[in-house]
């Protein structure tokens, strides 16, 4: 397991982490320790979406680390990036259209508000 990913991955970090005493300090470390775990392909997908959902989408918070700019990723770290630009590419097109404002009241206060259209999904209201 060190050989493999040793640089991203102490010993002392995946004991921790494989114990419950601590969680990966990153998405590169996070990658690292399912590369560690022999989770590759398709498999490492519910994985990234339970970091997403846990820690949020790393590019809107941490646009500069190393795994958005750098050219020598490893191929899990590159899938990422990858699955990364799909699920942003799929969240961008979910709104597919406005409607015009209209004045409503939200907890006692009147507000402008937009109808809002969702690619497969319900119609509502964007104040």
């Amino acid at each position: 397991m060190e050989a493999r990913v040793g640089r991203w991955l102490p010993r002392s970090s995946a004991h921790n982490i494989i114990r419950g005493l601590a969680v990966p300090r990153d998405i590169q470390q996070y990658i690292a320790f399912l590369d560690a775990c022999e989770i590759s392909g398709s498999a490492l997908h519910p994985w990234f979406e339970a970091w997403v959902k846990i820690r949020g989408n790393p590019r809107r918070h941490d646009r500069g680390h190393r795994i958005f700019r750098s050219p020598n990723l490893s191929q899990s770290e590159r899938q990422f990036v990858n699955w990364l630009d799909q699920q942003d590419a799929v969240h961008d097109k979910q709104i597919v259209a406005f409607g015009q404002p209209e004045w409503v009241v939200i907890n006692g206060q009147h507000t402008l508000a937009y109808s809002v259209s969702y690619m497969g999904g319900p119609t509502g209201l964007a104040a």
